[in-house]
């Protein structure tokens, strides 16, 4: 008897033992917070190199627009002192043209003296900073309409518009078909006029399928 009520509370109490939860160690997240705390600083940073990155290139381009001014202003004296040496033998006097207004991005663009003496809308040799050629003045004399022919892939018609200080290609040739006709005999009957404020009348050299040339005369408005 004894051995039996011995075994019975033994057989009892690791029944009891058995129904009680475990009390193993709970496993720790500390890793995975860590891993989550480094791709936040991670990503902070990158954002932050991003932001300084942004500034220094909009200080830079603020530094190469003021550049540009300076740069345009001296073609436009230099293209006056050269104006004035040809016309030197001949008696004439020219005044400085005005030079470009220094505009920065929150000021209005002003007005610019025409530096040209000729008739508005009657043929002149260029534009106001060279670049446009065998073109003439807007009647109202704010514009210069003429050919292109030496920036890379915007060979064609250009409009300067003197108040915005501003160079438009508003028509691009086919290089393959189409030309100015610099270069070759038919250059100096090829030109660019004005009918009137915002009507243009230029020539076109076009390029045919038997390999033989025509002059075309075109028309386009503008609306600046």
């Amino acid at each position: 008897m004894p051995s039996r009520t011995l075994r019975t509370r033994s057989a009892a109490a690791a029944n009891k033992k058995s129904s009680q939860p475990s009390k193993e160690p709970v496993c720790c997240n500390q890793p995975m917070t860590l891993i989550w705390v480094l791709i936040t600083v991670l990503s902070l940073g990158f954002a932050w190199v991003m932001l300084v990155s942004y500034l220094r290139l909009e200080y830079q381009q603020r530094d190469v627009d003021s550049l540009n001014r300076e740069l345009s202003d001296s073609q436009l004296r230099l293209q006056w002192m050269q104006r004035s040496l040809q016309n030197f033998s001949s008696g004439e006097v020219m005044t400085p043209p005005a030079a470009p207004p220094m505009m920065d991005d929150t000021s209005t663009p002003g007005a610019m003296t025409n530096p040209a003496s000729t008739t508005p809308g009657q043929a002149d040799s260029s534009g106001y900073n060279g670049i446009l050629t065998r073109g003439a003045y807007s009647p109202d004399g704010t514009k210069y309409a003429g050919y292109d022919d030496v920036t890379p892939g915007k060979m064609g018609l250009g409009v300067e518009s003197f108040s915005e200080n501003k160079l438009r290609h508003v028509v691009l040739f086919n290089r393959y078909t189409e030309s100015s006709g610099v270069g070759t005999p038919d250059e100096s009957m090829l030109s660019v006029r004005w009918q009137d404020d915002s009507t243009i009348e230029y020539d076109v050299l076009v390029k045919k399928a038997d390999g033989s040339t025509s002059k075309e005369t075109r028309e386009i408005k503008i609306f600046f």
